[in-house]
């Protein structure tokens, strides 16, 4: 993720790009990311190393749970 100072005013100019900082790639990222509304934050998929371990919960009939 780059970033880049600007300026537009009368006359357009582009400072030089700088890292911000390393961002996760591959054929598994589909949107890329999203900036929050106020611009202050990011938020990016990313991989978990423990993600293969983890368990899945399978809950039947849950609705009647409800009752």
């Amino acid at each position: 993720m780059m970033s880049v100072d600007v300026n537009t005013g009368a006359a357009f100019s582009a400072g030089v790009p700088r890292e911000l900082f390393k961002a996760a790639g591959g054929p598994n990222l589909v949107n890329g990311y999203v900036v929050r509304n106020d611009g202050q934050q990011f938020l990016m998929p990313g991989r978990d190393s423990q993600a293969e371990t983890w368990p899945i919960t399978v809950v039947l009939n849950w609705w009647a749970e409800l009752e």
